[in-house]
Formats: structure tokens, sequence, C-alpha cells
């Protein structure tokens, strides 16, 4: 979380997360934001030793966080109930809070490694955070061009048939005890037809001009979406500051390349577009603290 501290008086002196144990401004005002976003103003008392003003400064950010996250948290679930008519009869609806209910749950991950694991889990937590962004990218992508997210939302769903065939072949085509045990199970075989037949009649939107299936639903990678996105740089930054997290590189080793004080934070921002992906598309309407709130959010850059 990147907590910013300042004292509203003429003090003049600003404060990281980091510099709180060096003490707070007696007799100040301590403003705490998140990505700029201003959260709460409490005023320290005077005549604290400094052990104090750290103590409360600390107390003040887990305050001020617990709070914010709380916030959040609550906007996001109106928006997941408010989004649940829709998506039953419409399929880009459907697609986007599939996408977003899983942002939320990746969060709520985040947040257990943050508040029980967090010299452990920090790689864990940005593998976690790059779960988000892939999430925010493709729904995105599916709502880019209205004339195509039908089209698009569609192709989302249909590929599961494609993952199952796949998964099912790379299982079964061992000799192993897991795929021996599958095969006798009562059923298998027109289990196994089923997921055939509908696979047979998903693929070829799935298929290059050479006949080789697609590893995604999508044709392109997503740097190439977020190109036509128009966050192109955005991905770059975030992307190449967790890929070592996702796949154990060396260079990540002794830990993240981004600090995981950051993590819960954009962990927010990224799962707040999504919501607000699904309110546009939906059209349904939030009070204006709402709005403003979950604009604050969505709207923040990371570069």
């Amino acid at each position: 979380m990147n907590f910013g501290a300042k004292c509203s008086r003429p003090c003049k002196r600003s404060y990281s997360s980091g510099d709180f144990p060096r003490g707070l401004p007696a007799g100040g005002c301590v403003v705490l934001s998140v990505g700029g976003i201003e959260i709460s103003s409490v005023p320290v008392g005077r005549g604290c030793c400094e052990a104090e003003q750290a103590r409360r400064g600390i107390m003040i950010i887990d305050e001020a966080r617990r709070e914010h996250h709380s916030a959040v948290t609550q906007l996001l679930q109106a928006i997941i109930r408010q989004s649940e008519p829709f998506a039953a009869r419409d399929v880009v609806a459907d697609a986007l809070l599939r996408f977003l209910t899983r942002a939320c749950l990746t969060r709520r991950s985040i947040d257990v490694i943050v508040e029980h694991c967090l010299d452990s889990g920090a790689n864990d937590a940005c593998a976690l955070l790059r779960c988000i962004w892939d999430a925010y990218i493709q729904a995105a992508y599916i709502v880019f061009e209205p004339s195509e997210s039908a089209s698009r939302a569609n192709s989302y769903r249909d590929y599961q048939h494609v993952e199952r065939r796949q998964l099912a072949h790379r299982v079964l085509d061992h000799d192993t005890p897991v795929s021996r045990d599958l095969k006798s199970r009562s059923g298998h075989d027109q289990h196994q037809a089923a997921v055939e037949e509908e696979f047979e009649r998903a693929k070829s939107r799935f298929m290059s001009a050479k006949g080789k299936l697609w590893n995604k639903w999508y044709s392109e990678g997503l740097p190439g979406i977020a190109g036509k996105l128009g966050i192109a740089a955005e991905h770059d930054m975030l992307v190449w500051h967790l890929h070592g997290s996702v796949h154990s590189s060396y260079l990540t080793s002794s830990g993240p390349l981004l600090s995981i004080e950051y993590v819960p934070a954009w962990a927010d921002f990224i799962t707040a577009r999504i919501a607000h992906l699904s309110v546009s598309h939906n059209g349904f309407v939030l009070t204006e603290s709402e709005r403003d709130f979950l604009e604050s959010l969505a709207f923040h850059k990371f570069v």
C-alpha cells in the first residue's frame, strides 16, 4: 500500500510509510492517501515523544487502510450484485461479471498474504496481481469495440470446450494411475464423447490459417491487445515487474521487483477498472458518491 502522509500545517515535512518510525509532527494533521486519493486527515497531539508519535502514526495508517479497503470492498460487492441480473441475459455482461468476480476473489487472496505472511508471500502477492491485470485486459478487449463485443464474449465462453478437450487429452493420452482410474469410471466414454462433440462444434473459431489451435480464446497476445487499448506502457511496466514472480525467475528469487506496499492498492485500482467496465456496459445507476469513488480508483494511471 503506497501511503503518503504530510502535515497540513506549515511544517512542510512529508512522509512515506517507511518514514513513520522517525516520528510525526506534533500538533499537526496527518493526511493519508492511497495512489494520490486522500482517505483521511487525522490530528496528531502535541507533547508526544517520538516513539509515541510513531506508534500513533502507524495506527493511523493501519486504520485508514482498513477503512479505505472496506469501502472498496463494499462498492465492488454492490456492483457484483447489480450485475447479476444483466449477466443472466447478456453474454457480454456475463463475461464482465466473471472477470470481476475472479478479480475480487484474487484481491481477497492478496489481502490474506499481506495480512498473514507479508515477508514470505511477497512474490505470491505479485503473481496474483498479474492475474488481476490479465483479467482486466481481457475484459477491456471484449468491450473495446462494441460491434465485436458479443462475438468476443462468446469466444471467451466457448473456448472452455477447447480447454476441456485439451485437458482430457493431456491426461488421458498418458498411461498413468490417474488416467487409468478416469477411464475405468462409469460413464467415462459418454462424457468424453460429449467433450469431443462440443470441441468439434467450437474449434473452427480458434484455428489459425495453418490449422493450429490458439492457446487462448483471443488470437493475438496480450501485448498486442494492450497496444490496441492504448495501454501498452502500463502493460509493459506492470507485466515486466510481475513476470519474474509468476515464473520463479532468478531475478526475483530474493524478492519481487515490485514493493509489496503497492500491491493491495494496485489490486484495488485494476479491479475497479473491471467494475467500471461492467457498470458502463450494463448502464445501471450508481449514487454520485459511489460513481466518484469508483472513478477515482478506475482512472488511476500507473505510468
